[in-house]
C-alpha cells in the first residue's frame, strides 16, 4: 500500500528519549489497558480532520484510530475512527538483545487488507503506516511490499491473507555502527525478502502495527520476542496457546488423523484414487482460540473437486464435506455452499490452482454484529452422529436446536477475502476441520495454526 500525506507532523519531529537500544529489554508485560481522556473514543483531537492521537499512558502504548481488546493485543480498525491509518506502538517493548522479535496474526482481512508491521522511533507520527516516514521500516500484507523510510515501497515478499502470521525481528550479532542493524521479516515463521539495514534512531526502535481498511482485525504477539524464528518453525510446530477444551491446537504435520483415499505428506494432502470422495479430518475441533484454517490448491487435478469446511467427528467416509447433516462446506469446482445436504447453492467464486480457501467460525455472532436471531434456543433436538445415517434430506444444520447455546456463524474466504457464510449449530463434540478431494491428481497444502492469546 503506497503512501499519501495524511499527517502534519514533519519527519524531523522526534523527541530524544531516555534509554538506548542496548538498554533494558522491555519484555515486561503485554501492555496495560488504556484509559481514554477526552475526545472521540478516548483519543485527543489534534486539529485536522480524522486525526486523533493517544499519548502514552504510563509510558507503555501509543495508539490512534484503533479499538483495543484482550489486554491491548486484539486490534480492530474502522473508518469511523477517521480516514487515516490506525496504528499502535508498544513502548514497553523497546527492541533490544532481550526483545528482538514480534508477530501479528491477521484475524480479519477487512475490505482491502491494508495491514502492516515494522519498527519505528518512539515519536513516529501515528497517522502513517510503518515505513512511510524516516526512522521506520515496514512489511505490508496487501501487496507484499517493503517500505523503508519513504512512501514508495519495493517488491519484497509474498502477500498475506487471513490466518497468516507476519513477523519482524532484528539480528543483534550483525550490528554495524555506520550501516545500522539488520531487520528481517517473516511470514508464517519463514523469512521473506532480503534483510534490511537500518540506522538506529535516538531513543531506539519500538514495535509498530497499523491497519487502514474497514473491518480489519489483527492479534499482536509480543511474547515470542525472546525467540529467533530463523532457527525454529514458528506456530507450525510450536503450540503456544491452550484451546478451550484443555488441549493445544494440532501440529501441522500431525493434524489430519481421519483419512480416507487421502495420503498425508507433511502439510500436504494427496488424493490417492479416482471417482470416490476422499476425506481428511483434523484431530481437534475448531475452538475459540483456533477458529480458522486454510488450504492452498497445489494441483487442481482432473476436475478440482476440492472442498473445505467443518463436520462432526464421525462424518461418514465416502461423502464430500457439506453433503450430510452436521457439516458445512465450500466447494472449489463450482463455488457452491453445501449445508447439510447434497444440493448446493450459489455462493462464491470457483477456485483454481494456486488459490487459497479458508473456513472459520464466529462463536459469538452477536458480538461481531452479524444479523440474525442469536438468542439461546428453548428446546432440545440433539443430532445423531451415526456414520450410517442415510438421511439425504436438505434440513441444514442451522435448523437444529439444543438446550445449550451452540449457535455459530460458519464463514469462508477466497484468497484472504471473506465471501460469506451461514448460521449453524455446533453438534455435540464440536465441529472439526474437514477437507474433501475427489478427482485424480488433486493436492492441497493445509494451514492449521493456533491463534495466540
Amino acid at each position: 500500500m503506497d503512501w499519501y500525506d495524511v499527517d502534519n507532523e514533519s519527519d524531523d519531529e522526534r523527541a530524544a528519549a531516555p534509554g538506548q537500544l542496548f538498554g533494558r529489554g522491555g519484555r515486561g508485560g503485554r501492555g496495560r489497558r488504556l484509559r481514554g481522556r477526552g475526545g472521540f473514543n478516548g483519543q485527543n483531537h489534534r486539529g485536522h480532520m480524522g486525526a486523533f492521537r493517544q499519548e502514552p499512558i504510563d509510558g507503555c502504548i501509543r495508539h490512534a484510530r484503533v479499538q483495543m481488546e484482550d489486554d491491548s493485543m486484539l486490534l480492530s480498525y474502522s473508518k469511523r475512527f477517521g480516514g487515516d491509518p490506525g496504528s499502535v506502538q508498544y513502548l514497553d517493548n523497546e527492541i533490544s538483545a532481550d526483545f528482538k522479535y514480534f508477530e501479528i496474526e491477521i484475524v480479519d482481512w477487512g475490505v482491502e487488507g491494508r495491514i502492516g508491521l515494522g519498527l519505528a522511533h518512539r515519536n513516529y507520527p501515528l497517522g502513517n503506516m510503518p515505513g512511510w516516514r524516516s526512522g521506520s521500516v515496514g512489511y505490508h500484507a496487501d501487496d507484499g511490499r517493503l517500505f523503508k523510510e519513504n512512501g514508495h515501497g519495493q517488491q519484497f515478499g509474498p502477500k498475506c491473507a487471513v490466518g497468516d502470521r507476519m513477523g519482524c525481528g532484528v539480528e543483534f550479532d550483525e550490528v554495524d555502527e555506520e550501516e545500522g542493524l539488520v531487520v528481517y521479516f517473516t511470514r508464517n515463521g519463514e523469512r521473506v525478502g532480503k534483510d534490511v539495514r537500518l540506522t538506529v534512531p535516538e531513543g531506539g526502535f519500538f514495535p509498530m502495527v497499523a491497519m487502514h481498511s474497514e473491518g480489519e482485525q489483527i492479534r499482536v504477539d509480543l511474547d515470542v520476542g525472546s525467540a529467533n524464528p530463523g532457527a525454529r518453525e514458528v506456530v507450525m510446530r510450536v503450540i503456544e496457546s491452550t484451546v478451550a477444551d484443555g488441549g493445544g491446537a494440532p501440529e501441522e504435520a500431525a493434524a489430519w488423523n481421519r483419512l480416507s483415499h487421502v495420503r498425508q505428506d507433511g502439510s500436504k494432502l494427496v488424493y490417492t484414487t479416482s471417482g470416490k470422495s476422499g476425506l481428511a479430518q483434523c484431530e481437534q475441533p475448531v475452538t475459540l482460540r483456533w477458529p480458522y484454517f486454510e488450504l492452498e490448491i497445489v494441483d487442481a487435478g482432473a476436475n478440482g473437486y476440492i472442498a473445505i469446511g467443518v463436520a462432526h467427528s464421525k462424518y461418514p467416509f465416502g461423502q464430500h464435506p457439506g453433503w450430510k447433516k452436521n457439516s458445512v462446506a465450500y466447494h472449489a469446482d463450482d463455488g457452491k455452499l453445501f449445508n447439510g445436504c447434497g444440493q448446493g447453492e450459489a455462493f462464491g467464486p470457483p477456485c483454481r490452482q494456486g488459490d487459497r480457501m479458508g473456513c472459520g467460525i464466529y462463536f459469538r455472532p452477536r458480538d461481531w454484529g452479524i444479523p440474525g436471531n442469536w438468542d439461546p434456543p428453548s428446546s432440545s433436538d440433539e443430532s445423531d452422529d451415526d456414520d450410517d445415517d442415510d438421511d439425504n434430506s436438505c434440513s441444514s444444520s442451522s435448523e437444529e436446536e439444543s438446550t445449550d447455546d451452540r449457535r455459530v456463524y460458519v464463514y469462508f474466504t477466497h484468497n484472504g477475502k471473506k465471501i460469506g457464510g451461514c448460521p449453524s449449530v455446533v453438534p455435540p463434540g464440536g465441529y472439526f476441520p474437514t477437507i474433501g478431494l475427489m478427482s485424480r491428481g488433486e493436492v492441497v497444502k493445509t494451514f492449521v495454526r493456533a491463534l495466540s492469546g
